[in-house]
């Protein structure tokens, strides 16, 4: 292996032979002074790719220190990285289902005002059907009596008394019936609000922050995927260099002894 005595020598030599031999990212940062005027050029290479192996190892420990801090995050957040999409799609369904029920509820709402405020029943009730069978057979009894007896006799205040019951007893139940419904719709309509809530916040994490952070740690583990092996072929022709540089060293060795 030939070595280079003088500086112009070394200079010219030296920067002909980088720029055929060396890859290019050994000039990503700038290489370092030679630790003596007439390095060989396996020297040379030897410093460029030790120094370049220990910025590849800084590198690489800063990478897996932050995707640890972002796993943490997550870790913090409930979310797994492998189930996000998963997840993802059964929030958005369940949020669409919600907003479904609820604009069904909305009209139901709307309904059962409109009955309690007009104290109106269902056509399909069976009771209510029976209450009014009772008030239309008190009203035929009260006019029926009234003719043959008269407004002021005591069996027409009778029967006017129990048509006004029977009445009252309409009126109560139909009122019962559509305030019971309308907290019925009321306490539904609040509870799907609430679950779409916690959707919204869920989907808010996912989309926003989750989303984000997942996808720089993919990213990161990527790089530090290509940095480990950038590193581990630096390292393997290191170690080639080192062979080379101690067999050399021996051989020179054995001439001085020989001398």
């Amino acid at each position: 292996m030939k070595i280079f005595n003088t500086s112009s020598s070394v200079t010219v030599c030296l920067f002909f032979w980088l720029c055929i031999a060396c890859p290019a990212d050994a000039f990503q940062a700038v290489a370092p002074a030679p630790k003596k005027a007439n390095m060989t050029r396996a020297e040379f290479r030897y410093d460029l790719l030790k120094n370049s192996c220990q910025r590849l190892q800084v590198a690489i420990a800063m990478l897996r220190d932050d995707i640890g801090k972002k796993q943490k995050r997550l870790d913090s957040m409930n979310i797994s990285p492998v189930a996000f999409d998963e997840v993802m799609r059964m929030l958005q369904t369940k949020r669409i289902n919600l907003m479904i029920e609820l604009a069904g509820l909305d009209v139901r709402q709307q309904e059962a005002k409109k009955l309690a405020a007009e104290s109106t029943g269902g056509s399909g009730d069976g009771f209510l059907k029976h209450l009014d069978k009772l008030a239309d057979d008190a009203q035929s009894n009260v006019q029926r009596i009234q003719g043959r007896l008269g407004s002021k006799h005591p069996q027409v205040l009778e029967a006017q008394r129990l048509l006004a019951e029977a009445e009252s007893k309409k009126a109560e139940y139909q009122a019962s019936r559509s305030q019971s419904t309308l907290v019925e719709v009321s306490v539904a309509r609040a509870e799907r609000i609430a679950q779409l809530k916690v959707v919204e916040e869920l989907l808010k994490q996912y989309v926003g922050e989750a989303r984000g952070v997942i996808a720089d740690i993919d990213m990161k583990n990527k790089r530090l995927n290509a940095t480990v092996e950038e590193l581990y072929e630096q390292e393997r022709e290191l170690g080639k260099l080192n062979e080379l540089l101690e067999f050399d060293r021996h051989f020179e060795q054995q001439l001085q002894d020989d001398h």
